[in-house]
């Protein structure tokens, strides 16, 4: 199965989906962000991510991809620029491209610090209840 959804939680907790072709990290991203108290589900590659935001149950409020994941940014600046992205990359050159996909987001780096990945999806989520 490219998607897995993860624990159910409450309606109201926010839904985060995690893009990480990476198994042991997108797990350890997921399981982080649920103890936090986000709803989490999770694909490993794009075409996993796009079925997940396609599906009219799911109420995502930011997608936390890797950069490397390809044509899942572009897809999303296309199809759902609502949908809030923050993308992380190791890599100097492509956390250029990065930041251009992201509109002026910072750039999560790549190995990931959980407690600032978190930071940064509650500070992207808090932007949308704003508005």
């Amino acid at each position: 199965m490219l998607a897995t959804a993860l624990k159910r939680e409450s309606d109201t907790a926010p839904t985060v989906l995690v893009v990480e072709e990476q198994f042991m990290i997108r797990m350890v991203l997921c399981d982080y962000l649920q103890e936090c108290g986000f709803k989490v589900l999770m694909a490993k590659d794009a075409a996993g991510a796009i079925e997940i935001i396609n599906r009219n149950d799911v109420d995502l409020r930011a997608v936390l991809s890797d950069k490397d994941v390809p044509g899942l940014a572009n897809w999303l600046r296309a199809n759902r620029p609502d949908l809030r992205l923050l993308l992380a990359s190791g890599d100097d050159e492509k956390a250029k491209s990065a930041k251009e996909l992201c509109e002026g987001e910072k750039l999560a780096e790549n190995p990931y610090d959980v407690k600032t990945i978190v930071a940064r999806v509650r500070a992207i989520i808090d932007t949308i209840k704003l508005r």
